[in-house]
Order: C-alpha cells, then sequence, then structure tokens
C-alpha cells in the first residue's frame, strides 16, 4: 500500500525527484502545460506517466495506472 510505499522511499537517500502525471482531458492544466512544466523540471531524476482517460483528476478517475506507475517510479529509486 501507500504506507510501504513511503517506507521504501524514506529509506533511500532522496534528494530531488518529481514524478509527474500528465492527464488528456485536463483543462485546468491542459497537456500542452503540464509537458511544458515537466520539462523544465531539472530534478536528475523525473518521470511523466500519461493518463490518457482522465481530466484534471487523473489519480482518481485511473486510479490503478496512477498508482502502479508511481510504485515502479518509486521502487526503481
Amino acid at each position: 500500500g501507500l504506507e510501504d510505499l513511503i517506507h521504501i522511499a524514506s529509506c533511500k537517500d532522496i534528494k530531488n525527484v518529481d514524478y509527474l502525471s500528465r492527464t488528456t482531458y485536463d483543462f485546468i492544466a491542459p497537456p500542452a502545460v503540464a509537458d511544458s512544466l515537466f520539462s523544465k523540471v531539472q530534478s536528475p531524476i523525473k518521470q511523466k506517466i500519461i493518463l490518457e482517460k482522465s481530466g484534471h483528476n487523473g489519480f482518481l478517475q485511473e486510479p490503478e495506472r496512477f498508482w502502479t506507475g508511481f510504485k515502479q517510479f518509486v521502487i526503481s529509486l
């Protein structure tokens, strides 16, 4: 669960990482804006996941895809 991911992340020497989920149907932060922001993130460790069936709250609309990607990202650190 989420507690396990937090524990895994806290055991690693992580200083600056970024995980961004970008959604296709987000009218608050449209894809082009999210992509531009991600390109400006200067973290050496970053990942973007694209949720193609979601609006602004992709983690709620596609929770399995979001959390699977997040888990894989944290474990890869």
